[in-house]
């Protein structure tokens, strides 16, 4: 999709025309239109911009375009006019769409109808189709020969020479169209005393209706070999068996798909829950860090004349939550990894005295506001901890947002760390006097995008 004004520049583009026509949005936004689209260096007469700015009504055309690696691709565009409050066209809003795989299936299949007309009007045996009426819809050339120009007719009328459907007779087109036979053969003598042998099948129109294909065969010298007769008898008969077989094949196989569908179209309702889950945790995420910008800058707002050191201070906070902002966000554009297995961790050395005094401070007004005691309680020497920083930040930084956010007013909040020298690790936990998680809800802590349904919980606002 993009928009064009009145000078014919194109004023914006989505990334979906970038990708369709190889250019940039730089590339395209401020290039003349008829440039791209068709390489001209002037307005095209006739085409659907000009006409849609000449004559303010919506235009569609075809046309053929080169990429910019060198590719053809057909598109199909169409054209909308913006107006202005004077009811004057001030913009085109023209929309692409690239139609080469549909045009080149349609010529296929326009080959493949031609092939086949070919074959049908070449054939030794008569064909001949007949609808619901009886009228005839087509005939190769042996019934041509044989008949003269009899499309449109009656069946009965033109092929036979009676006056209503078949008196008296069994009626192909009521044993296909009426009876629904998948396929229905008869052996018929006219009135010259030659035999035809009539094979007939239901064929489905276009608009779904049903017709009915049928190829005659003159069988006047087979009817004299009984023997030939049956041997044929048997072998259609085995044809029929195989085509039973071939039918139930392919209904098992489309129960069998369909039964694919339901699974993956329930694993689609998980991954839509899925989504709002995240988008939740999302805002939980980004709220925190905005948070403190905001009541860090409001700070300096308020209180302009404080010392240069504070003022340092108070900015370094602000800009260290910007770039948590900006990791968050990153986080959640890393989700497809995560998803897939596959994650870059970045490990080095980590601090874990500097980290703490790195991530404190910003929680330093929340605190205060609610006048919670914070006790944290580390080893004065711990070892090194080789991790991704980034991320041993983001766990820390949810678990205080967490306690921050649900500890009451006037409560503690301790965060111990120890060193655990028989198994080699070192462990840390943070405890609140908030109100916990309840047991039923605790196996939701390791559940993706799990949350906790108490009221008493969720309706406190972080």
């Amino acid at each position: 999709i993009c928009v064009i004004g009145r000078d014919y520049k194109i004023e914006s583009v989505n990334q979906a025309l970038e990708e369709m026509m190889g250019y940039t949005e730089s590339e395209l936004i401020g290039s003349y239109c008829y440039q791209i689209f068709h390489g001209a260096s002037e307005p095209c007469l006739g085409c659907p911009t000009e006409q849609t700015f000449t004559t303010g009504t919506t235009s569609r055309c075809n046309h053929t375009h080169v990429r910019n690696d060198g590719t053809e691709i057909i598109l199909d565009i169409a054209t909308t006019p913006l107006f202005d409050k004077g009811n004057r066209v001030e913009r085109v809003l023209e929309t692409m769409n690239d139609v080469t795989e549909v045009i080149r299936l349609t010529r296929e299949l326009q080959d493949q109808k031609e092939r086949m007309n070919s074959i049908l009007m070449n054939m030794a045996e008569g064909v001949v189709v007949i609808n619901g009426n009886y009228e005839i819809e087509f005939i190769n050339d042996p019934l041509k020969r044989e008949y003269g120009e009899i499309v449109g007719q009656k069946c009965y009328q033109a092929l036979r020479g009676f006056s209503c459907p078949c008196p008296g007779e069994v009626c192909s087109l009521q044993e296909v169209l009426i009876k629904g036979k998948k396929r229905y053969e008869i052996v018929k003598k006219d009135e010259e005393g030659k035999c035809y042998k009539m094979t007939s099948a239901p064929l489905k129109n276009p608009d779904g209706t049903l017709s009915m294909i049928q190829i005659r065969q003159d069988v006047t010298e087979q009817m004299r070999f009984e023997e030939e007769r049956r041997r044929y008898t048997e072998q259609l008969e085995q044809i029929n068996q195989r085509m039973e077989k071939e039918v139930e094949k392919r209904t098992l196989e489309l129960s069998e798909a369909n039964t694919e569908l339901r699974v993956v179209n329930d694993r689609l309702k998980d991954l839509n829950r899925e989504k709002s889950d995240f988008i939740d945790i999302a805002v939980h995420d980004l709220r925190t860090p905005l948070t403190s910008i905001i009541s860090y800058a409001d700070l300096l707002r308020k209180y302009y004349d404080e010392p240069s050191e504070t003022r340092s201070e108070f900015l370094n906070i602000i800009t260290s939550e910007g770039f948590r902002m900006k990791q968050l966000i990153n986080d959640y554009l890393d989700l497809s990894k995560l998803e897939s297995g596959f994650v870059d961790f970045q490990e080095e050395e980590v601090d874990l005295h500097a980290l703490m005094k790195e991530i404190l401070p910003a929680f330093e007004s929340r605190i205060e506001t609610k006048q919670i005691r914070m006790n944290c309680q580390f080893p004065p020497v711990m070892p090194k901890l080789i991790a991704d920083v980034s991320r041993i930040k983001q766990i820390f930084v949810n678990l205080v947002d967490n306690a921050v956010k649900y500890t009451p007013s006037g409560g503690e909040i301790r965060i111990l760390g120890d060193v655990l020298e028989k198994q080699q690790l070192l462990r840390f936990s943070i405890q609140d006097s908030g109100p916990g998680i309840g047991e039923k809800d605790q196996e939701l802590l390791f559940k993706k995008f799990g949350k906790t349904m108490d009221r008493d919980v969720r309706g406190y606002q972080g």
